[in-house]
């Protein structure tokens, strides 16, 4: 099924509804993710942003601890005591004297807690340490075998650092970075002869205390690297991306990459007072918990939208159709379908001056004047049925008829025959009332009661025992108008649909009264074979929306009565059908109470 054939079987109002979804829900996709877009680049400027001042804190506090180292030594190795210490030791003194020396460097360490020791050595031995002797760090055997220790000399820049300062190779790279100054000591008196050396090691617990001071993602790395690209510091994780050093070196300032199909943001600034570089490197899920908290706050936002198009849909859908929807049943109605009653009543469709009210108009212009021509087709039909009867009438001669009537009726006295002079004086009867030369419609309830006592007179002949009749008419009610014929074939239906089905003997009765105002007549047959839903059916019928008369054999005479008396006098007379105590049909025939005019 194609979109074509899906619109065209749903219904108007589903269809408008579906319409909105389709114009509503791609813009609500678009304004989504345009909006997570924008979100999604603000979100990550901020952290970007954030990154750059957690970095620029850790780097300043890295700047410090090696700006005051690099003070420090500076003012160690231009100490008098030190400088005396070293000359002594040069001179061949076995055992220089250290105190001077000592709390000369323990007054300057003791306020900077960062530093692990201080070491100073002459040409072949260790002369002061604050470490004990003869350890990893103090021992001048040891402090020979260092990776470091050859380099020295092949340096001639005034200090140097170095990183894994404890390590006899520098491939032993292990959690700590063992972070150490070294620097030359020159003698005051030519500021040429190197008399000694000094090294001053950084506490790895306290770069430990800065590093996780960094707060920053639960795998971050951090390097920081001197101006060679030589790794000085790092941070201890459970995850290493030494890997990407490449493009952290590469990069500057701070930037989100993707690298082995995951999101990092990476830094990468350089220190102010040297040529060393702090990075760092971090999973962008990891510090970026906004991006989810915006895909949420997106989600649940577009589905608050997404509702209250749902409901404004329904609501514009609704009101849009409904009078689109109740016009349609109210045309429906025309020809008979079953609606909702009085739904038309709610719309005020002239006002309109869309095209709603255009289409309600030109319906009620094509519908008066349907109307109007099944009133004037059914008139033109009655006149010519009463044209038709007028030249039956006109083309039998009455007195031949009359005398001809009479002589049969001597005919059957001459020779006994009463029941068949009963017989033809009630046909004459019925001729003489059926040929009336009066033009009109209308005959006196008397006239009318007359034609019925001759009519029934024959059909009891007809019947025999099987059939009695009794009447009940009130004397001020015969000289009362009615419609020619109007009860003929209502006794005529009693008698086919009541008497013909008993087994038993029947009974017909007539009354005729005034009831509130009005001329009721009813006929009263025995039998109840009658379905009141078919005949209430065969009964329905409004001046105001004629239909062509069914011409069915099944009820036409009735239909036909009941239409001329509702065209005649009114909607609100005509024929209905009750069946009173399961035994007996009784048709009610309602008629204003006017009298008759000769």
């Amino acid at each position: 099924m194609n979109i074509k054939e899906f619109f065209d079987r749903i219904n108007f109002k589903t269809r408008l509804l579906v319409s909105f979804f389709i114009i509503a829900v791609p813009i609500l996709i678009i304004i989504s993710i345009v909006s997570y877009t924008f979100l999604s680049l603000s979100a990550q400027s901020e952290v970007e942003k954030s990154l750059m001042t957690t970095m620029e804190r850790i780097k300043n506090e890295v700047e410090r601890v090696t700006g005051e180292t690099e003070n420090l030594s500076r003012n160690i190795i231009y100490n008098d005591d030190v400088q005396r210490l070293l000359a002594e030791s040069s001179q061949g003194e076995k055992f220089p004297t250290t105190s001077d020396v000592a709390y000369f460097i323990n007054s300057f360490i003791v306020n900077r807690e960062f530093i692990e020791s201080v070491v100073i050595t002459g040409e072949n031995e260790t002369l002061f340490s604050t470490e004990r002797a003869f350890t990893n760090v103090s021992s001048f055997d040891e402090i020979q075998k260092k990776w470091w220790y050859e380099e020295l000399d092949e340096d001639s820049a005034p200090f140097n650092w170095y990183p894994y300062a404890v390590n006899q190779k520098k491939t032993d790279i292990d959690a700590g970075s063992d972070l150490m100054l070294t620097r030359s000591i020159l003698s005051l008196s030519d500021y040429k002869t190197t008399i000694g050396r000094m090294m001053i090691y950084i506490k790895n617990s306290y770069l430990m205390n800065i590093w996780n001071e960094l707060q920053w993602g639960e795998t971050t790395n951090v390097w920081v690297v001197d101006g060679r690209d030589q790794l000085m510091l790092r941070n201890t994780s459970s995850k290493d991306y030494s890997s990407m050093m490449d493009e952290l070196l590469e990069s500057s300032g701070t930037r989100i990459i993707k690298y082995n199909g995951e999101k990092f943001i990476i830094g990468n600034i350089g220190f102010d007072n040297s040529d060393w570089k702090f990075l760092i490197a971090t999973p962008l899920s990891e510090v970026d918990d906004t991006l989810d908290i915006v895909k949420l706050q997106i989600v649940l936002v577009a589905g608050i939208v997404l509702l209250i198009i749902l409901i404004i849909s329904f609501y514009v859908a609704g009101t849009t159709a409904k009078p689109i929807v109740t016009l349609s049943e109210t045309m429906d109605s025309y020809y008979g379908k079953e609606t909702q009653d009085n739904k038309q009543e709610t719309f005020d469709y002239e006002a309109r001056k869309d095209e709603v009210g255009d289409i309600y108009r030109s319906y009620q212009k094509m519908r008066e004047r349907i109307e109007t021509l099944i009133k004037e087709i059914y008139l033109k039909d009655l006149e010519k049925k009463d044209a038709e009867l007028a030249l039956l009438e006109t083309q039998i001669n009455p007195h031949f008829l009359y005398n001809t009537l009479d002589s049969i009726n001597w005919m059957a006295l001459a020779n006994e025959q009463e029941e068949i002079s009963e017989m033809i004086t009630a046909l004459s009867d019925t001729f003489r009332l059926s040929l009336t030369k009066n033009n009109s419609s209308f005959v006196s309830m008397e006239q009318e009661i007359q034609y019925i006592e001759s009519y029934m007179i024959i059909q009891k002949f007809r019947y025999g025992n099987k059939l009695a009749y009794r009447y009940d008419i009130d004397e001020n009610v015969k000289k009362l108008q009615v419609l020619r014929f109007v009860l003929q074939p209502i006794i005529e239906n009693g008698l086919k649909h009541g008497i013909d089905t008993l087994e038993e003997n029947g009974s017909i009765e007539l009354k005729a009264h005034i009831v509130r105002g009005r001329l009721e007549i009813t006929v009263t047959n025995d039998g109840a074979n009658i379905d009141l839903s078919n005949m209430k059916k065969l009964l329905e019928f409004d001046v105001n929306n004629t239909e062509y008369l069914s011409f069915k054999g099944e009820g036409y005479g009735i239909q036909n009565i009941n239409r001329r008396i509702k065209i005649v006098h009114g909607e609100e007379f005509g024929i209905r059908y009750e069946v009173v105590g399961g035994a007996k049909t009784v048709c009610i025939i309602s008629l204003p109470a006017l009298e008759y005019i000769a």
